[in-house]
């Protein structure tokens, strides 16, 4: 099997019907056995940067990052990230078109030296000419994964899970926040322990108002539900039902209002759709649970 990543760039304010009638490009790119897209964002002038990961037919993986003109004409491959790479997360870009990147690696030979057989968060920066600016590790002796990223101001700010007693987690599992400024100065991790067996950022925002909203997972007694805060003004919700609920996105409009996007397999919650969600050739021998997509809103007062 061989996959590609692609990008479609459709007219504003239309409805999925419309799309076919109003699609500006579609473009499929990638040359390994594997190739997968993960996170993308755009600069003023239109031009899409996509960042994922590509295996080789050795299935080592290498992470990559793919500018796009505003017509979809390629303009720029990187290649990043040593022999053993997650997926990128998160990318954002600044108005001098340097991108920045977070995700999680294995390699020895990216991002300075790591802790042997154990995963690092890093931060990596682009230049314009996607030359690698520099590449930052995050996190101590044991597994640490970086999994959002959003500009707070001048500075970049980082979301992920710590389980490295040595970089502050107190349990396995500790979701963290830290800044990294466009230099690669690296602050303190800030921790969102709940006294659990552990939580994690899987994205965040910043809002009109400067405020940081995180999003991700909180895990206790063996439950795992959805997490959602304002940062800067209120207490963290969880929500979900008697299964498990993991937050990937979240979205704040103007009034304050907090959306957050995810998958959950809980059957008494959010309106669950039963049905044969792996197919009737295997259905009978598997123990894999059904997942929905949720939508959930928030007011600007934390209430659901």
């Amino acid at each position: 099997m061989v996959t590609a990543p692609f990008v479609t760039k459709a007219a504003s304010q239309k409805s999925n019907a419309e799309l076919d009638d109003d699609t500006i490009y579609q473009t499929l790119f990638g040359g390994g056995v594997l190739d997968f897209s993960s996170a993308i964002t755009v600069d003023s002038a239109g031009n899409a940067y996509v960042t994922g990961l590509r295996y080789s037919a050795d299935y080592d993986s290498d992470a990559f990052v793919v500018k796009l003109n505003a017509a979809g004409a390629l303009l720029q491959t990187i290649i990043f990230g040593g022999a053993e790479s997650k997926d990128p997360s998160a990318i954002v870009v600044n108005a001098e078109g340097n991108a920045f990147v977070s995700s999680s690696t294995f390699s020895p030979d990216f991002a300075g030296a790591g802790h042997p057989y154990d995963w690092d968060g890093y931060v990596a920066k682009f230049n314009a000419m996607g030359g690698l600016a520099w590449a930052q590790r995050l996190g101590g002796a044991e597994h640490d994964f970086a999994t959002a990223l959003a500009w707070k101001g001048a500075s970049l700010l980082v979301g992920g899970s710590s389980g490295s007693a040595d970089w502050g987690a107190s349990i396995e599992g500790s979701g963290y926040l830290i800044e990294v400024d466009e230099n690669g100065g690296v602050g303190a991790p800030e921790f969102l322990n709940l006294g659990a067996e552990g939580t994690g950022v899987f994205s965040m925002t910043v809002d009109g108002s400067n405020q940081v909203w995180v999003a991700g997972a909180y895990t206790s007694g063996g439950d795992t539900q959805g997490l959602v805060q304002n940062r800067s003004s209120g207490p963290m919700q969880t929500f979900g039902g008697s299964g498990a609920e993991y937050a990937a996105g979240v979205a704040v409009d103007a009034n304050g209002n907090a959306y957050v996007v995810g998958a959950t397999d809980s059957t008494d919650w959010a309106g669950y759709h039963p049905g044969d969600c792996i197919g009737p050739e295997i259905a009978a021998e598997s123990t894999l649970p059904c997942h929905d997509v949720f939508v959930v809103r928030f007011g600007a007062d934390g209430a659901l």
